[in-house]
């Protein structure tokens, strides 16, 4: 019942609307709405027409806001000002005053309204990148899985470095800001709010790990953060949140590429082997649902833990049902350990199909001669005589001492990926880049990379594999 214009105006706008009077809760949050408005505006009018968390902040701090609550300032973040009195007469509640101090006041603000009517315009548009586009990594950098990590490290350093000599994206440096989550989910959630708390990145990439990645999805879904993995391979991240997107393989594809590159060689008797974590399981269980549905037995469908290291009494009793192929569900250093250790009991004339981290150096590396006639499925093999595959090897080689393996591959389109998105972005926003845009952009993408045409379907690249092998020490197609 404050005879003050704003009140009034309010209460009358509100009425309508919802057919009640405003309480003080929803005044207050009317003029908080105005508050946030004016500190946007002149937070725009400051920088260029652009919007981040910092200057509206600073501009908030610095409010003076006349609403129908009354004038809005802040002193240490919060508004201070004078109450008003209320009393209750014949059951209703109404200003308690000295007589016509309130009727003045009222006036006095009617006649300021009425030269300076309010109104509220927007001024700008929201964007985040100016000089730079910082992409945040969020992957295992050292520890047990450093491998992972570091592949994808400096093949995006390589293509960052390229695209930076090449102009950068219209005109911006693309710049990779890395965390190590040392494969632990909870340095995973740390990383990923750190770049989620950084206006100036647009796009996370990583982890590697599924734990990990299920940890950042619900950091980045909240934050608007685009993240996009090469890695992390279960069904689970599936869906999760529009802003995560896979380059990498799937456990629900990979298992089922396995089992038919066996059956296609007309291996049937098979036997399973597959790590105790989440990516075993769900790899070794693709496999087995294609298998089994396709016409394969399953000798064995046997559960490890990799940390063992000797794997000696499961392989004893693999050997002792005679399987045609055996299957390799696990991270690359167990599942090399394994063919090894096979060797040794002589088991070699079995069919051995590995999944697709298998095509490592790495592999080479701990498992030597051993490895020679093993198999696995791929996205990638440096030795693919397509142009664009060997211009990635020649680079990497150049730089770095050693071809590429499937994870430094797809990091590498990944690269090219974001910048051909961030390109299409800031020429639909008028050469600025937000969040959001880059989502979008992402959506549509449409990149001929050297792992191949990259586009996504629900946010997942589907694809088909290659089946290669290894003959002189040397990863090969299998024809």
């Amino acid at each position: 019942s404050n005879p003050d214009p704003q009140v009034q105006e309010l209460v009358e706008k509100f009425q309508a609307k919802y057919d009640q009077a405003p309480d003080s809760f929803a005044a207050m949050a009317y003029d908080m709405a105005y508050v946030l408005a004016d500190a946007a505006d002149r937070a725009m009018q400051a920088a260029d027409g652009e919007l981040t968390r910092d200057g509206l902040q600073q501009a908030l701090v610095d409010t003076n806001y006349d609403g129908a609550t009354g004038t809005v300032t802040f002193t240490n973040n919060e508004w201070e000002r004078d109450y008003l009195t209320l009393t209750v007469k014949d059951g209703k509640f109404e200003l308690l005053q000295k007589e016509g101090a309130e009727e003045a006041k009222a006036e006095e603000k009617k006649e300021a309204a009425a030269e300076a009517p309010k109104a509220w315009v927007a001024s700008g548009k929201v964007a985040a990148a100016d000089a730079e586009i910082h992409i945040g990594m969020v992957n295992p950098l050292s520890g047990n899985n450093a491998l992972y990590g570091n592949d994808q490290e400096r093949a995006m350093e390589l293509a960052f470095d390229e695209i930076n000599a090449a102009g950068g994206v219209n005109g911006a440096k693309l710049v990779l800001d890395k965390y190590d989550d040392q494969g632990d989910p909870q340095n995973a959630a740390k990383g990923a709010q750190k770049w989620a708390d950084d206006d100036s990145v647009m796009a996370l990439v990583g982890s590697s790990l599924t734990n990990c990645t299920a940890a950042i999805q619900p950091i980045i879904d909240d934050a608007g953060l685009v993240e996009i993995c090469v890695s992390s391979s279960s069904p689970t991240l599936s869906n999760v949140t529009p802003y995560f997107f896979r380059m990498g393989v799937q456990d629900a594809v990979v298992g089922p590429q396995m089992a038919k590159a066996c059956l296609d060689r007309g291996f049937k008797k098979m036997s399973v082997l597959y790590s105790n974590d989440d990516f075993g399981k769900n790899l070794a269980n693709g496999l087995k649902e294609y298998a089994e549905a396709n016409g394969a037995e399953l000798l064995d469908y046997t559960e490890y833990n990799p940390a063992d290291q000797d794997f000696t009494a499961i392989l004893t009793t693999v050997k002792n049902n005679a399987p045609e192929a055996v299957c390799l569900c696990g991270t690359v250093t167990d599942c090399s350990l394994i063919i090894k250790q096979m060797r040794n009991l002589g088991m070699n004339d079995v069919f051995i199909m590995g999944h697709t981290s298998l095509y490592s150096d790495k592999a080479l590396e701990i498992a030597g001669d051993a490895m020679n006639g093993a198999n696995c499925v791929s996205v990638y093999i440096a030795s693919n005589p397509d142009p664009q595959v060997q211009e990635l090897v020649e680079k990497f080689q150049a730089k770095y001492g050693q071809a590429p393996d499937s994870f430094a591959a797809m990091a590498y389109d990944m690269a090219y990926v974001l910048a051909d998105a961030a390109d299409r972005a800031m020429q639909a926003e008028g050469g600025e880049l937000s969040r959001d845009g880059l989502q979008k952009a992402l959506v549509d993408t449409n990149y001929d990379g050297a792992t191949g045409t990259v586009t996504f379907t629900n946010n997942e690249w589907e694809r088909d594999y290659l089946t290669l092998t290894v003959n002189n020490g040397a990863f090969e197609l299998l024809q």
